[in-house]
């Protein structure tokens, strides 16, 4: 490439000169000389100039030499005298003559050699100009034929599939890594399993006898990690489906729900699956992996320099990582779950529930891609409180509803044998557990803990299969950066050490179940966190009590980070009111009827409560710098949610005929969660505007809809309501119920701008809104109407 970039250089140099030198046409005798009716008339030209110069000089000679002897003449009359100026004179003429005839000649000896030599320059300019295009020729037919070579080994390692055209996987090292492509989703096969997956899987069948030499090689240290590639792409066709598209794309929908590009979703599930490779392989080199990723040959990177430590601030991040990780404990997990044995101080592979593991990493987050969600069969509802014909638009919801029902169109899960594809349905379905939605404080206590507690209480739950579990919500965690070759970044740079240590000893919250209700473990684990974590940290040793307690507690969960949790703490202080009383109430439902929290007892014991799935993202991604604006936009979500589920009676969910009553809807927003608030505000500047579309009775998306589009939802039949999160501006108006008021520093009382809804937090006074007269008393002057 370097070769072909000079090439091009030189050509457009030398098409520069060939330009310039087009009208010559040169041709050469035998003996060199130039045969070029241009050149000649040219050299001619030269000639006549010369000789004419040459000539005026001998006449200003000779007209000199004649008035000089007229002079001499007319005043010397002596002959002898006259005859020896006359000698004189004609001496130096012949001297003139001479010399100018010498000087003539040097000239056009001179200058025939410069036009020569500049000639020849062009010559072999052409003639370079030609090598250098034969060579780029060559050079590019070369790289054609490389690429063609690469195509073609991607094709016979991966059983013929062919590469995604947009794959960012490219160079050398990650040519490999490139998602394979597939085929797309017409409308009329959309929420149809049975029917899409298989054209979206191109009819492949899985290869569990390469899996299962995976994962019985998976500590062998000559088993490489490309090798562990290889045999994962070999083994499971279903790492094409993250790439599935819709034919025709809906409007205000996403390829794939989590907000990323399929490559970028085929990426995360190879860092999982990388994760997997790097734990199990722990002692050997899978803690150099895990931290530090793999050179260009895919082998581990060795711990850097303290030279290269201290001028990388990464660097140092992975190298206290390395140090600082309890890999041991790491370790257990796996043997825990009877992925690894230990036996006699000898770890070795559980070839079975590694291969069970293998196979759910791989397949778990398959129904992100939009155009795979299935849609409810009538004789399958109620499923989960989706009626017949409803969208699954919860990815995990969507693989249990596969799972249960279609299982043979997911090859590798089908070929499980019925111990394997236990362990994967408790995950999936059974255990309907969320450790995320725990550790972040997501979702409320029905949602997180209701199935899983009637699981525990069955006697249906043994350790091995909660250990199974978390170790597969661990390697989800580690794989959620799309630079699988890179190592575990979201682990080892996203997280301080402290924060992993704390997710890692949530695990035993479950245990508590048993003798506690949902709540109260929930409550238990709020207080644990703000004990251990934001306590020391932001200096509140105080738990919070009253009906802003819950809420704040699950929003420092969701915060995670000290600078951003002390920046939630000031914003809290700064919310108006309404905001503030709506966080409140929806963040303390906890879904069942008969439950509340002892730090805000009030009783608010309707429902449905409201999850709002990605809001610890959400959160994360608009503080420390916007912490008041992701407040108010927290708040407006959970106002519109209820205004398309308004509060009522909620069941006792105890029958099982009554397949989960609405105790608990969710609220996804996914095409948000990755924006800034510009971004977010800029929508309505463009004539769109954000709309909460209700799907279906449990859930709802928030989507970027043309304005007008509201009206033709309506006409529709369908639910949706507008969220307000642009920045308003204008009077003051008392019944705004989600303002705030900014006076900014550098203006005059005289020229005040009062600016309500959402807004930057630029340096300024920030106040909450009060009465009119109230704010002029602010200003010590009347402020006219």
């Amino acid at each position: 490439e370097r070769e072909i970039e000079a090439a091009l250089a030189q050509l457009s140099l030398f098409q520069t000169r060939s330009s310039l030198s087009a009208g010559l046409r040169l041709v050469f005798r035998a003996d060199g000389t130039f045969k070029d009716s241009r050149l000649e008339a040219s050299f001619a030209c030269c000639n006549q100039s010369i000789a004419h110069n040459y000539l005026m000089g001998v006449s200003l000679q000779i007209s000199i030499w004649t008035v000089s002897t007229v002079i001499f003449l007319v005043y010397l009359v002596e002959p002898l005298v006259i005859l020896r100026f006359v000698a004189v004179q004609f001496i130096s003429i012949v001297a003139s003559v001479a010399v100018a005839r010498w000087m003539f000649q040097q000239n056009c000896r001179t200058s025939r050699l410069q036009l020569w030599n500049t000639l020849l320059s062009y010559v072999d300019s052409f003639r370079r100009s030609a090598e250098y295009r034969s060579h780029s020729l060559s050079i590019a037919h070369e790289l054609e034929e490389c690429k063609f070579r690469e195509d073609t080994l991607y094709r016979l390692l991966f059983n013929g599939q062919e590469r995604l055209e947009t794959s960012s996987s490219n160079d050398r090292r990650d040519f490999l890594l490139a998602a394979p492509a597939a085929p797309c989703i017409t409308r009329e096969m959309e929420g149809i399993p049975e029917i899409a997956i298989p054209l979206a899987l191109s009819m492949r069948k899985a290869d569990l006898i390469t899996a299962a030499r995976a994962a019985e090689r998976i500590r062998d240290p000559s088993y490489g990690l490309r090798d562990f590639y290889i045999d994962m792409r070999r083994a499971f066709p279903e790492l094409q489906l993250y790439t599935v598209m819709p034919a025709e794309p809906q409007v205000g929908h996403t390829c794939v729900s989590s907000g990323l590009t399929p490559d970028e979703e085929y990426c995360r599930t190879l860092g999982s699956l990388f994760c997997v490779y790097w734990l199990a392989r722990v002692g050997i080199d899978g803690e150099y992996g895990f931290c530090f990723g793999v050179d260009d040959s895919w082998v581990p990177r060795n711990s850097p320099t303290a030279a290269e430590v201290k001028a990388n601030p990464e660097l140092e991040m992975r190298q206290r990582f390395f140090e600082r990780q309890e890999w041991q404990g790491l370790q257990q997990l796996l043997i825990d779950a009877q992925m690894l044995h230990d036996k006699d101080g000898k770890i070795g592979v559980n070839v079975e529930m590694m291969t069970a593991m293998l196979v759910l990493t791989a397949i778990h987050d398959v129904f992100k891609a939009e155009a795979l969600l299935p849609k409810v069969r009538p004789e399958h509802a109620p499923f989960h409180g989706f009626v017949g014909g409803d969208v699954i638009n919860d990815h995990d919801l969507a693989m249990y509803y596969v799972l249960e029902h279609y299982p043979e169109v997911l090859p590798s899960f089908a070929a499980l044998d019925e111990a394997q594809r236990h362990a994967v349905l408790f995950t999936q379905s059974k255990m309907s557990f969320n450790h995320g939605w725990l550790v972040q404080a997501e979702a409320p206590p029905h949602a997180l803990f209701f199935k899983f507690k009637k699981v525990v209480a069955a006697g249906n739950a043994n350790p091995a299969e909660i250990s199974f579990y978390f170790a597969h919500w661990l390697t989800d965690l580690a794989g959620a950066r799309p630079t699988p070759l890179e190592g575990c970044e979201k682990l080892v740079l996203a997280f301080p050490h402290r924060v992993l240590g704390s997710f890692i000893r949530s695990f035993h919250v479950l245990s508590d179940l048993a003798t506690e209700t949902e709540t109260q473990v929930f409550e238990s684990y709020l207080e644990n966190y703000w004990e251990e974590e934001v306590g020391p940290a932001l200096g509140l040793l105080a738990l919070p009590q009253g009906e802003h307690a819950i809420a704040l507690m699950r929003l420092m969960c969701q915060a995670q980070m000290p600078d951003k949790q002390a920046a939630l703490c000031k914003a809290w202080e700064l919310l108006v009111p309404d905001d503030k009383r709506v966080l409140c109430e929806e963040m303390a439902r906890t879904g069942f009827p008969n439950q509340i929290y002892t730090r805000s007892p009030s009783r608010r014991l309707e429902g449905p409560a409201i999850l709002v799935y990605y809001s610890p993202h959400l959160i994360r991604m608009l503080t420390p710098c916007s912490a008041l604006e992701a407040l108010v936009i927290l708040a407006e979500i959970y106002r519109r949610a209820r205004e398309l589920w308004p509060l009522t009676s909620i069941q006792a969910d105890d029958d099982e005929t009554n397949d989960a009553p609405l105790n608990t809807v969710t609220i996804r927003v996914d095409q948000i969660k990755e924006l800034t608030v510009e971004m977010i505000r800029a929508v309505y500047a463009n004539g769109d505007s954000w709309l909460l579309c209700k799907r279906n009775k449990l859930e709802a998306v928030v989507e970027c809809h043309a304005i007008d589009y509201i009206s033709e939802l309506t006409n529709q039949g369908s639910a949706a309501a507008v969220l307000k999160l642009w920045r308003r501006r204008g009077g003051m108006d008392s019944s705004c119920n989600s303002s705030l008021l900014l006076i900014p520093e550098k203006e005059q009382p005289q020229d005040v701008r009062f600016t309500f809804g959402l807004v930057s937090l630029v340096p300024c006074r920030v106040l909450p809104c009060r009465p009119f007269s109230h704010t002029c008393a602010i200003f010590r002057r009347p402020i006219s109407s």
